[in-house]
Order: structure tokens, then sequence, then C-alpha cells
């Protein structure tokens, strides 16, 4: 699972971001890996990031570890959060890759 980006183009404006959880399987029919939506948190400018931030420690919490391997991200402005240190404050980034 990952949460996903959407933008969709406005002719006027701004464009709108969304943020989904979303998920990709394999569709044995098709013979192809499709994606499927989970979640659909809403725009970008709109989420609660306080509410993205308790949704990433409860799933920490439950992976108990005290080493996540998490890439160095930047989020849109309109966020609100600078990189993902920021989410993620407790926990030391490394490049190490578990298996």
């Amino acid at each position: 699972m990952y949460l996903r980006t959407t933008r969709q183009r406005r002719k006027h404006g701004p464009d709108a971001i969304y943020y989904q959880l979303a998920e990709n399987y394999y569709h044995k029919d098709r013979r192809r890996s499709e994606t499927r939506v989970i979640y659909t948190f809403g725009r970008a400018d709109q989420v609660d990031p306080d509410a993205l931030r308790r949704l990433a420690q409860s799933i920490l919490r439950v992976a108990n570890d005290d080493c996540i391997d998490l890439p160095a991200r930047k989020f849109p402005p309109e966020v609100g959060i600078d990189d993902i240190e920021q989410v993620y404050p407790t926990f030391r980034i490394t490049s190490k890759v578990f298996a």
C-alpha cells in the first residue's frame, strides 16, 4: 500500500491535487498488475495534516519498528509539511532496506 497523489488539471485556476490510499494487485484474468484505491482522503489543500500524522503513527506503532526506511519526500506547500522527517520525528531515517 502507498499514498497516491493524483492531479486534476483545470482549464482555469490551479490544478486540484487529491490523496488516495492505494495498493497494487495482480489481476489474473487480464494478466497484469492493477491499482485499487482503498480510501480517498480528499483534496490536498483540504486534508488535515494532523490526521495523516496520526494515521502514520498508528501504522508505525503496529509495525513496531524502531528504524523505518523512508525516503526523503517533499510534500506540496499547501499541506504544511516540509518533508517526511517532520511526519516521523521520533524515527531514524536510514538507507537500509529491510527484508
